[in-house]
């Protein structure tokens, strides 16, 4: 690890390092073996390895490649492997990696799986928005990570709270309009904590705040005399289908309403015709039918004057 050290941070002899112009592409490859030692004390040395690589080197894949698996040293729980990694990570976002690091950080933040890489997340991610690197940052995108773990993280809401005051910091809107924002699912309590967290918070410089949640003006298209004529156009054609859809409906029941008096005909019914259902004999069912029959016969003569029925459908005439 300290031969791999001198030659990364150029301090190493000729005979150490065979060839110079490419020292950092030949011994890539061994950074990730150097974090597989069960050895605490050589894995100490591997992350420190990796850590002057990504001073020194000109390329940064190999060590951008790395950092789910760095992240994942952090369960190990030592607290000098934290500050490291720590350290990896926050030289990757100076040497313009922001995005990578970023997007590492934001799948632990929903993560159940191990609370220490989570809470190693939130925290990295709130010193790098308090620092000067916060322009290297997606602002929008840690909001809504943060946004989702407010509900998602219990055991670890004192960070995701934190995390939030370092976006809101950095953002123009108020407390209340930032805490709007919040997703839905997002309990009432937990929003008015968060309101009187966000309330003791110091903003920024104006040159350094951002509009979090910008108001998208609703598009008008343009008015012009073709649109104008054609909207006259076209609602004169629907007023007249209107109107034709009417006409039909109103020709045939004309003849009907106008020829129909009011009748009331349980006033002539006989109480027996009501009771037909109940009654068992055939021969007096018979005779109130045919009573039934001849009042009805006699209240249509009477009210009804001579109708055309050749317009009407054939459910109509059945029913009348």
């Amino acid at each position: 690890g300290d031969v791999y050290k001198r030659q990364f941070s150029g301090e190493s002899s000729d005979e150490e390092e065979t060839e110079e112009s490419n020292v950092f592409t030949k011994h890539s490859p061994y950074l990730r073996h150097m974090l597989e030692d069960g050895n605490l004390v050589a894995l100490q040395e591997g992350l420190n390895t990796v850590l002057t690589y990504s001073q020194n080197s000109p390329t940064l894949a190999p060590v951008v490649a790395l950092v789910p698996f760095l992240i994942d040293k952090v369960s190990l729980q030592r607290t000098q492997f934290q500050k490291t990694v720590g350290k990896i990570l926050t030289e990757l976002v100076r040497r313009n990696q922001g995005h990578h690091v970023v997007s590492k950080l934001i799948i632990r933040l929903n993560s159940k799986k191990t609370l220490k890489c989570t809470q190693f997340a939130l925290n990295t991610l709130s010193s790098l928005l308090a620092g000067d690197l916060h322009r290297q940052l997606d602002v929008k995108c840690v909001f809504r990570a943060a946004a989702a773990a407010l509900t998602v993280q219990k055991e670890a809401r004192a960070q995701v709270v934190k995390l939030l005051q370092g976006v809101f910091a950095l953002a123009e809107e108020s407390a209340e309009e930032f805490a709007r924002n919040l997703p839905e699912c997002t309990k009432p309590l937990v929003v008015k904590e968060l309101v009187e967290a966000l309330k003791d918070v110091v903003k920024k410089d104006a040159p350094d705040r951002i509009l979090m949640f910008p108001e998208e003006p609703c598009k008008k298209s343009p008015i012009t005399e073709s649109s104008q004529v054609e909207t006259k156009r076209s609602s004169s054609v629907i007023t007249r289908q209107k109107e034709h859809l009417k006409e039909p409906k109103k020709s045939r029941l004309s003849d009907l309403e106008n020829n129909l008096e009011t009748v009331s005909l349980f006033e002539c019914i006989d109480e027996n015709v009501l009771k037909l259902a109940y009654i068992t004999k055939a021969e007096e069912k018979k005779e109130i039918m045919e009573s039934f029959n001849l009042t009805l016969q006699g209240i249509l003569n009477k009210s009804v004057k001579a109708v055309s029925y050749t317009h009407l459908t054939l459910p109509t005439i059945c029913s009348v």
